[in-house]
């Protein structure tokens, strides 16, 4: 990280030094220390905007865990009326067809 803040004052530095030479040690100083502050500025909020999105994230799955949760119960709850209503309706057709087979008078199995 010191290189591109060094490099970056020393081109300041080259440019000042031929318009002001005695100005030009306090102007690399002075662009390495604003530099050095916006790479800190910068990396905070780099960190500060990953702390948010982690934060977004558990907010988010909790609730959607707890959802999916329920949407699981509710779906097998209803499977298994589904799956008591298909044989009640399969033993009354069976119960049917015995009766159609002794008024019609054909064996039955």
């Amino acid at each position: 990280m010191a290189d591109p803040l060094s490099a970056a004052g020393e081109v300041a530095a080259d440019v000042v030094v031929h318009v002001i030479p005695p100005m030009a040690k306090a102007v690399r100083v002075a662009v390495e220390a604003v530099a050095a502050a916006s790479m800190a500025e910068t990396k905070a909020a780099a960190d500060l905007f990953s702390a948010q999105i982690d934060a977004g994230v558990v907010s988010i799955k909790a609730p959607t865990g707890a959802g999916v949760g329920r949407v699981m119960t509710h779906a097998s709850s209803v499977g298994a009326g589904v799956k008591s209503h298909i044989d009640a309706r399969f033993d009354a057709m069976e119960t049917e067809v015995v009766r159609q087979r002794e008024i019609f008078g054909a064996p039955s199995d």
